[in-house]
């Protein structure tokens, strides 16, 4: 029956495409005053709304307005995001806005992930890199020996002990004393 079908989401779909926001607005204001029961589906709500805020902390982090950023951020769960670039954006924001606190914990929930949600170790080390940034090094290095112990991903280990030796020497030459 014609009741059970689901909505031609064609056009909306074709403007999702090439980030028409506009476009899609007025075609679902247009299609609400044709069918005030009319809704888009689940899936093309939520994948509107992910790209709207994708899209909108991306343009706000390349002009350095990182009050956008986190406006755009305000309901991201960095536990449960599954995009996880965007919780990378909004650690970057927290710590140029000076809130390397939150930027740590955001981080740290990024490592935190397990089983079906937890990070590649690709992901994972940049996260742990980016957490150089707000985390002591032996926080860092705790992480690590959790995520992959002893004879476990060596050449991984390789990489972040580089960087981890360098964050070492920057802050001893940092340290006046």
């Amino acid at each position: 029956p014609e009741s059970e079908r689901a909505p031609d989401e064609t056009a909306l779909w074709k403007l999702y495409e090439v980030n028409d926001f506009a476009a899609i607005d007025a075609d679902i204001v247009r299609r609400k005053s044709d069918d005030p029961n009319w809704q888009p589906s689940d899936d093309f709500a939520i994948k509107l709304a992910q790209k709207k805020r994708r899209i909108h902390m991306k343009s706000a982090a390349e002009a350095k307005d990182w009050v956008g950023v986190m406006a755009a951020a305000k309901d991201i769960d960095p536990a449960t995001e599954a995009d996880f670039d965007l919780v990378w954006t909004m650690a970057d924001a927290l710590i140029e806005m000076g809130d390397k606190a939150a930027a740590a914990k955001a981080l740290q929930a990024l490592v935190a992930r397990t089983g079906e949600n937890r990070l590649s170790d690709d992901q994972l080390v940049i996260t742990l890199q980016k957490s150089l940034a707000v985390s002591d090094v032996a926080e860092v290095r705790k992480l690590m020996a959790q995520l992959w112990p002893e004879s476990s991903n060596l050449a991984v280990k390789a990489t972040l002990e580089l960087d981890l030796a360098r964050a070492e020497v920057g802050n001893f030459n940092a340290n006046e004393e």
